[in-house]
């Protein structure tokens, strides 16, 4: 299997996952009042198990690419108190990482900056639970941050599934498509649509098919619905590092689970 095949099954994969959270129904109807949907508010983390409250989230930026790592440790009962584990390996080590996210910045501008996202996993057990919005809730919000859109990947072509999550972006409340300085907001995929404005040039994926792609604009989130949840997971990152022996190689370890995550969902 070459390498644009297994990107391609990671991503439909995923899509199918993320496509369990969406209310197509609602969509649809939605679409048909030419209405826009309200954006759902983050899964509350304060009130689910404990396990699922200790979570945290693992951010590694740059100008060109963007991972987020959703993990929770292990707990082990100490003292009359459950407390975090940071096995490194045994019977502790496995299943950490809860979901993963990957945004890349488009090879064209596509209304710089711009980032597509490129990759999403979510373990088996935490699918359909609203983990999959919540990944793409806090990647927006982390981009919101940066004055960076978000796209659909833009590298290769795109499923119908991935058609269906990025609609259901257009029609929910508080997205709204980034512009160029010349007030352009849909992508150039040829460059004579808008030839005097290159900023909304952009790559039609692998094949060279706008059709293939599931939005054709660089999105933001306007609201703050993700930000407290955002910054409460950086935290308990950080108090969570503050506790580690060796911080590098768990977060080695981590970076491996997430690698494996992808690979699993195929």
């Amino acid at each position: 299997m070459n390498k644009e095949k297994l990107r391609k099954l990671i991503r439909e994969s995923i899509e199918d996952q993320l496509l369990q959270e969406v209310d197509l129904d609602y969509l649809n109807s939605a679409m048909l009042k030419e209405e826009r949907k309200e954006y759902r508010k983050p899964i509350d983390l304060s009130t689910a198990s404990t396990r699922q409250s200790n979570m945290a989230i693992h951010i590694v930026s740059d100008d060109k690419r963007i991972s987020m790592v959703l993990y929770r440790p292990h707990k082990a009962y100490s003292n009359n108190n459950w407390v975090p584990r940071f096995d490194l390996e045994g019977p502790y080590a496995d299943h950490r990482v809860v979901g993963c996210i990957i945004a890349t910045k488009t090879k064209k501008p596509c209304i710089s900056p711009t980032f597509q996202i490129k990759y999403a996993a979510l373990a088996k057990h935490m699918q359909g639970k609203g983990y999959g919005s919540l990944l793409y809730g806090l990647m927006f919000q982390y981009c919101q941050q940066l004055n960076i859109g978000l796209t659909s990947d833009h590298t290769t072509d795109t499923s119908p599934l991935a058609q269906k999550v990025w609609k259901n972006i257009e029609n929910t409340n508080q997205f709204v498509k980034k512009m160029t300085s010349a007030q352009n907001d849909t992508f150039d995929y040829t460059g004579s649509d808008t030839p005097e404005d290159p900023e909304d040039d952009c790559a039609a994926g692998s094949d060279n098919n706008p059709e293939e792609m599931a939005t054709h604009h660089s999105w933001q989130v306007t609201g703050n619905n993700y930000l407290n949840v955002l910054k409460d997971l950086i935290q308990q990152h950080n108090n969570y590092l503050s506790q580690m022996n060796n911080s590098e190689m768990y977060l080695e370890s981590l970076k491996q689970e997430a690698y494996d995550l992808f690979m699993e969902v195929i």
